[in-house]
């Protein structure tokens, strides 16, 4: 099913030429779009789109104003995702990247019936997330653990249940039975190897942060158990680089 395209991108913002050219629409919704990185992405690929980011944390949007400071033909919306404040069938293209895997467990199925509701007939959605696969080394599986603790202190300290990350297999299925058509897909790479020492001076303030408000013994002790695992195979290992699914769907009704 998947094309396993075997080669490293550095960073996500080099990811802008395996957007196709049929999500390239006159307008583009960008969901999660955060910081502005995705938009960035969007626009070095589709020069000529105007790109509508919308995220539900309005402290990320007013960094993505700085972020996008050269960027043309944008704007940004606060909004919770999965009530889009959008007529129905109005958008011809829509993407999210490096957002499914953040959001609300509970929310994935009304984002992807309000993305239903908006989009165009015959309209391009692009998926970009991390996935769990078969990985070929601790390091690389350390990038999916490093997640699992993140999201597991979130929910335990917060409540909020994460979707997380998922298998390829888990995301298509999932996007499909809202008549979503798969056109293609591919896993691919995405940024280097870095040594345990220099990854650990960096990883772990959020988790660590939630961890310590966990009040549940028992929960606690399991997110320890993930944290200095994190710890042990950085050490032993490295980080990186992790994997992405790149999928490209056609809306068929």
């Amino acid at each position: 099913m998947f094309n396993y395209v075997d080669f490293t991108y550095q960073s996500v913002s080099s990811l802008s030429n395996v957007i196709p050219d049929e999500a390239c629409s006159r307008v583009i919704l960008d969901l999660g779009c955060g910081y502005g990185r995705s938009m960035y992405v969007i626009s070095e690929r589709c020069i000529r789109s105007y790109i509508v980011g919308i995220d539900t944390d309005c402290s990320k949007l007013a960094k993505a104003l700085k972020n996008l400071t050269n960027r043309s033909y944008y704007d940004l919306i606060c909004s919770d995702i999965s009530k889009l404040p959008l007529r129905n069938i109005s958008i011809s293209s829509a993407s999210a990247i490096l957002t499914l895997h953040e959001v609300s467990k509970y929310h994935v199925n009304l984002i992807l019936e309000e993305l239903l509701r908006v989009m165009k007939h015959h309209g391009i959605l692009l998926i970009i997330d991390k996935v769990i696969t078969k990985f070929s080394t601790p390091s690389e599986e350390l990038t999916i653990i490093t997640e699992e603790a993140y999201h597991k202190s979130k929910e335990y300290s917060t409540g909020y249940k994460s979707w997380g990350v998922r298998k390829p297999g888990e995301i298509i299925d999932r996007i499909t039975q809202f008549n979503f058509m798969l056109i293609r897909s591919s896993i691919v790479k995405v940024g280097k190897w870095i040594s345990g020492n220099e990854f650990l001076k960096s990883w772990g303030k959020e988790t660590l942060h939630m961890y310590k408000l966990i009040k549940d013994p028992s929960k606690k002790k399991e997110v320890e158990i993930l944290i200095n695992r994190v710890k042990s195979i950085a050490k032993n290992y490295g980080y990186g680089p992790h994997r992405l699914l790149i999928a490209i769907f056609r809306k068929t009704s």
